[in-house]
Order: structure tokens, then sequence, then C-alpha cells
């Protein structure tokens, strides 16, 4: 009975609408599972490649070369595919955040009264600061 109770409790949890969140495409695991395939093919090339160096080498034995060549650029695949993951990832920090005074986004010949009118000149520290100073951590470029 309480094996079921909590399987419904299960379901029930998983059925909830902030559970069924998706990332958008492409997905992380498609991308580490494709370079990671990728890397094991290269690999494998290659170690039939290196035997080709030496196929009379009584030492030198295909089918393990191909399998250590896979197995490593598996590794160099999957590696790869973090790099570039993280190079492509938008962290919170680094939203751009809009210029009144930038000549592409003026309406008007004048943006500070435009901001004024629109009441936005109190988040870009106008007259009515917020009462504590907070604070920024650099390298992640985070203000709190």
């Amino acid at each position: 009975m309480k094996r079921l109770l909590l399987t419904i409790a299960l379901l029930g949890l998983m059925a909830q609408s902030a559970a069924m969140a998706q990332e958008t495409q492409p997905l992380a695991m498609r991308i580490e599972f494709e370079w990671s395939v990728l890397g094991a093919l290269g690999g494998a090339i290659f170690g039939g490649l290196l035997w080709l160096t030496d196929p009379a080498n009584p030492n030198n034995n295909l089918a393990d070369g191909m399998a250590l060549g896979a197995a490593w650029g598996a590794i160099g695949g999957a590696g790869f595919s973090v790099w570039i993951m993280q190079n492509n990832a938008i962290f919170p920090g680094q939203a751009r955040a809009v210029d009144p005074l930038d000549p592409a986004n003026r309406i008007t010949s004048d943006p500070v009264a435009q901001a004024m009118g629109a009441g936005r000149i109190i988040a870009m520290g106008g007259e009515k600061q917020r009462a504590f100073p907070g604070f920024q951590i650099q390298v992640l470029k985070l203000r709190f």
C-alpha cells in the first residue's frame, strides 16, 4: 500500500506543469551525444589508420587500436561538446541592457525627458534611488 501511494504521489508531482519545462533546441544531451559519437567514430578511424602504418607488427592489433581510438575520441568529443555549450551559454548577467541614450534606440529628440515621462528614470538611477546600495559580483557580472 505504501509503495502504491508513493508511486501515485511521484506521478502527481511529475504531472505538474513546472516539472514539464523543456529547454529550447538544440538540447544539451543531444549536443553531448552527437559530439561524443563523432569523436568515437573519428578515433576509431584514426586507430585503423594507425594500424595501417605497420600492419605486420605482431604487437599492433587492429581491433585494439580502433577500440582505444574510439574511447579517446569519445572522451575528446564529450569535452569538445562541453566547450561548445559553455561558449554558447547565455548567463543572466550577460543580458544586454537597453540604453535610452543610444542613438539607435531614440524615438524622440530628448530621450531623458521621454524616460522621465514614462517613469523609468528611477530604474536608471534618478532622484529616488533604492534605500540600500546593493552590490555587484564582478566575476559573474551580477548585481544585487
